[in-house]
């Protein structure tokens, strides 16, 4: 009898062993395949991760790059219509402006005239930050403030404004852009600027120094005053190049 008991419980014991084993390798292996799995899968959290990383590994490219490349400057001109109005029907105005520009890395300084036909015309000085990107001539977004000098029939106003842009290649020779900026409040006596904002992107195609544009515009200004009221505005299309060193 006793033979028979100990037979039994070794028997029960020896049965437990072996499947208790092949429990551990069967969990063994689809743990094992779960983490193969978890390392091949797609996940947004993982894409976005990977863009940030590269984007820090651009900038860290840029900041630790040759002193050749520490300055980079360009050049622009740009000419064309736009439809011009402030209340009244809608008048063709002539659109000039020319710009300059020049980076330190990820710092740089914008410089530009405009004019819109014979009653408006501005000059504008910017600071630009290079938030993502390696250059301006690059994939990039950046962000700035900047004061114009704005002169409107016989007004002058110096309203400041900040914004942001961005450049997106989507060839190594073509791409498209994206320009935002938003007027603050400016009084110059009884006249005053209370706001505004301007909208304008575009494509480009570029020839290894040049870059030929395509640019739709549209700008609001809002003044008030004795002789001079309303919201006048533009949009239109026009044509501009750009050199860049």
């Amino acid at each position: 009898m006793f033979k028979k008991i100990l037979i039994i419980i070794l028997s029960f014991t020896i049965t437990s062993l072996a499947y208790s084993k092949g429990f551990k390798d069967i969990y063994k292996g689809m743990a094992k395949k779960q983490e193969e799995k978890n390392k091949v899968r797609w996940t947004l959290f993982g894409w976005l991760g990977t863009k940030k990383k590269m984007a820090l590994m651009d900038q860290w490219l840029a900041s630790n790059s040759s002193s050749s490349s520490l300055f980079e400057m360009s050049l622009e001109a740009h000419k064309g219509d736009l439809d011009f109005t402030n209340g009244t029907p809608i008048n063709e105005k002539s659109f000039e402006r020319y710009s300059g520009s020049l980076y330190m890395r990820f710092f740089g300084l914008s410089y530009n005239k405009e004019r819109v036909g014979p009653d408006l015309s501005s000059s504008s000085l910017q600071a630009n930050l290079l938030l993502l990107g390696s250059s301006n001539q690059s994939t990039n977004i950046q962000a700035f403030f900047g004061l114009r000098k704005l002169t409107y029939l016989t007004e002058e106003f110096s309203p400041k404004y900040w914004g942001a842009k961005s450049n997106l290649y989507i060839l190594p020779f073509l791409g498209g852009f994206y320009d935002y900026r938003k007027y603050l409040s400016s009084s110059e006596g009884a006249f005053s600027l209370s706001g505004g904002d301007r909208h304008e992107f575009g494509a480009f195609v570029e020839v290894w120094l040049l870059r030929i544009k395509g640019t739709f515009i549209r700008e609001r200004l809002d003044f008030s005053g004795p002789s001079i009221a309303g919201r006048p505005n533009w949009k239109g299309a026009f044509l501009g190049a750009e050199l860049f060193f």
